[in-house]
């Protein structure tokens, strides 16, 4: 199922769960002036999250994760990605999905898997496609890359997970700076974790 699909299923599913205590982010309206660059935005607990959209192909339903044994806790299994893209061959794909929780630092939910909600996003990375199990999923918004902030290289090596901060003038949250994360850095961090399985596509 599509992002923009599932965006639609995901909203209905929020009025039914407690997310009062979410962050909530009012997106730039149109018409924005210059270049502009969509975000794909998740959340994961109660904190707002995005990847560029150009990366993410698609959200992917939490109950098509196949158990895989003898993986580390953040690693919670497989799913096959089909890929009906106009480059793609209509193949049948294995990816992993990795536990969004870490990037909040948040016990992995490994023993309660039968438990597990949520959405997966399959996302681009160098080495291949990953998933991402995130919590619901938000918005797909525009912004003018002048808002976007790129991290240097001095503190690339320090920031976690972060590719740039995008800033959010108006916001539940007064100086809110809305995080887009790097996929490539979450995937090597999981595999410096996940010696048992070869990542490589």
């Amino acid at each position: 199922m599509s992002l923009h699909s599932c965006l639609s299923l995901s909203e209905k599913n929020q009025k039914n769960v407690g997310i009062s205590e979410r962050e909530v982010i009012n997106y730039p309206q149109e018409p924005i002036v210059g270049e502009t660059i969509d975000l794909a935005t998740f959340y994961i607990g109660n904190e707002v999250f995005a990847f560029t959209a150009h990366d993410v192909l698609e959200a992917v339903d939490v109950s098509l994760l196949n158990y895989l044994p003898g993986v580390k806790s953040y690693i919670l299994g497989s799913v096959i990605y089909s890929d009906n893209s106009p480059n793609g061959h209509g193949e049948h794909v294995p990816i992993i999905v990795i536990d969004g929780k870490i990037l909040t630092q948040t016990k992995p939910v490994q023993n309660n898997r039968e438990k597990l909600t949520g959405e997966i996003i399959v996302v681009r990375t160098k080495k291949g496609l990953i998933g991402l199990l995130v919590d619901a999923l938000d918005a797909i918004p525009t912004f003018e890359k002048g808002q976007m902030r790129k991290l240097s290289e001095l503190l690339r090596s320090d920031g976690g997970y972060i590719k740039a901060l995008v800033n959010i003038q108006d916001s539940s949250v007064p100086g809110k700076m809305l995080v887009v994360l790097d996929q490539d850095l979450i995937l090597s961090a999981v595999r410096k974790e996940q010696p048992v399985m070869d990542l490589e596509y």
